[in-house]
């Protein structure tokens, strides 16, 4: 069964493994920027915060893909 707008509708299933995944980049973003409090060194600093804007890329995507499934 589809909805109207023409997109597959998620399982439980799917809707728990979008959950799972949104924690886990959430938390992989987290985790970034509580490192950055203990880096002096700015290649490693910018490293680490173009990692942490990777993982919220991630998330905003995922939230916005389970959002346009409602």
């Amino acid at each position: 069964m589809q909805s109207q707008k023409n997109v597959p509708e998620l399982t439980t299933k799917d809707i728990a493994i979008l959950e799972d995944q949104l924690n886990y980049e959430a938390l992989a973003n987290k985790k970034c920027r509580a490192a950055l409090s203990g880096i002096n060194d700015e290649n490693t600093r910018t490293s680490i915060e173009q990692i942490a804007q990777h993982h919220k890329q991630h998330f905003d995507e995922l939230l916005s893909y389970l959002k346009s499934h409602k």
